[in-house]
Order: structure tokens, then C-alpha cells, then sequence
């Protein structure tokens, strides 16, 4: 079953402000990474940062989930919000 995954939602720094919006960072993150489906990353990468949602399948939300957690180009600050916001996809 298809999942709609919208990142147009604000990060937030410790103090409350608007840090960035989730969609835009992900977008950054999909775009330097050099393994898996860059073909798929990089059409995720476009839709997130024009602030558009993302079909995705159990196998790409996984995908998705496992490349924000493991990644070293974002901060908790970053992942936490985002990770949180998969997990209620499933």
C-alpha cells in the first residue's frame, strides 16, 4: 500500500524558531548521496524541494527512514523531527 509523505513541514530550532523546512534538507541529503537508487533519490530530492508529497511503498519508506537515520550530513536536530514524522506512516 502507497503512503504520502509530505516533509513541507518546519524544523525547529531549541529555542522555537523556524530553522528550515524538513522537505528542503532531505532534498539536500537525497542529492549527496553517492549509493543506492540514485535514480529514485534523485526524483524524491525534485518533488520534496518543490514542497510537493511522495508516493512511497513499506520498502521505500524504509529506505527513506534508514538513510535519515544513518546519516552523517544531518543533525539530530534534523533527523529526530523527520524520523518521528515516518514513523507515523506506517
Amino acid at each position: 500500500m502507497m503512503k504520502t509523505v509530505d516533509l513541507n513541514f518546519d524544523l525547529v530550532g531549541l529555542d522555537g524558531s523556524r530553522v528550515a523546512i524538513a522537505g528542503e534538507l532531505i532534498a539536500g541529503l537525497l542529492m549527496s548521496e553517492v549509493k543506492g537508487d540514485a535514480v529514485k533519490f534523485f526524483d524524491w530530492a525534485v518533488t520534496f524541494n518543490k514542497k510537493e508529497a511522495v508516493q512511497m511503498d513499506a520498502s521505500d519508506l524504509t529506505k527513506l527512514r534508514t538513510l535519515v537515520q544513518d546519516s552523517e550530513k544531518i543533525t539530530v536536530l534534523v533527523k529526530a523531527p523527520v524520523m518521528n514524522y515516518l514513523d507515523t506512516l506506517k
